[in-house]
């Protein structure tokens, strides 16, 4: 798509760079809730705490969409990563 110039030159433009940092963090969440999804199926014990987590996590397209600084953008990404890991693995013992 982009050779390495336009590769820098894109993270030198705030929108684009902003632009392309929430497509990478949109598929992250995606990956993440797929693998969630995924372990429901096979963790009996956690299936309603992973379903609650994949509940909220299918809002967070919204709110990257929406954001309108790269400050924003991990401050989302952070809850994103809080409620995959403490939800999950630290109060389940998963």
């Amino acid at each position: 798509m982009w050779g390495r110039t336009g590769q820098y030159q894109a993270l030198t433009n705030p929108d684009q760079c902003l632009r392309l940092a929430q497509l990478l963090v949109n598929c992250r969440g995606q990956n993440q809730r797929r693998l969630l999804l995924r372990g429901q199926r096979h963790c009996r014990g956690a299936a309603s705490a992973l379903q609650e987590i994949c509940a909220q996590m299918e809002q967070l397209p919204g709110a990257i969409s929406h954001t309108s600084s790269l400050e924003a953008l991990r401050g989302i990404e952070a809850t994103d990563k809080v409620l995959d890991v403490n939800r999950t693995g630290a109060k389940q013992g998963i």
